[in-house]
């Protein structure tokens, strides 16, 4: 196995890691517990810091020394990869608006709750007893 194969399987691996992570991601339907997403999102960190750096690598061999036939079934695991890490991205962008959304519409109605109870004010109480408001 030669350099261009060992970092033609680190970035596939790497893709395929985010990928998992992502699926998961996707599965927790960012509604769940805040404490699971924030570990996912942990999580998905480090692997796309180290996909971008296996890409920066494979990119300077491809450029350097180029690849041949034998690299083609690799090559094209590794665009599928991308495109599915693409794919799942644009999927998981999706719900993370729709969930702003939500939480953006659920705080305006507090917030216009809120107003609403600060403007009701009870009667202020008069002064004097009931007696002296008879004569």
């Amino acid at each position: 196995m030669n350099d261009l194969d060992g970092l033609l399987a680190s970035a596939c691996l790497c893709y395929r890691e985010l990928l998992k992570l992502y699926m998961e991601l996707d599965a927790s339907g960012l509604a769940g517990e805040g404490m699971v997403l924030e570990r996912l999102v942990e999580q998905t960190e480090p692997k796309l810091a180290a996909a971008r750096e296996a890409d920066l690598a494979l990119l300077d061999s491809l450029n350097d020394v180029g690849s041949s036939p034998h690299h083609l079934p690799m090559l094209l695991e590794y665009r599928e990869l991308l495109a599915r890490v693409a794919e799942c991205n644009q999927v998981l962008l999706g719900h993370a608006r729709t969930h702003r959304a939500l939480v953006s519409a659920e705080l305006s109605d507090l917030r216009a709750g809120k107003n609403a109870m600060a403007g009701y004010r009870l009667p202020a109480e008069k002064s004097g007893s009931t007696l002296s408001e008879a004569y």
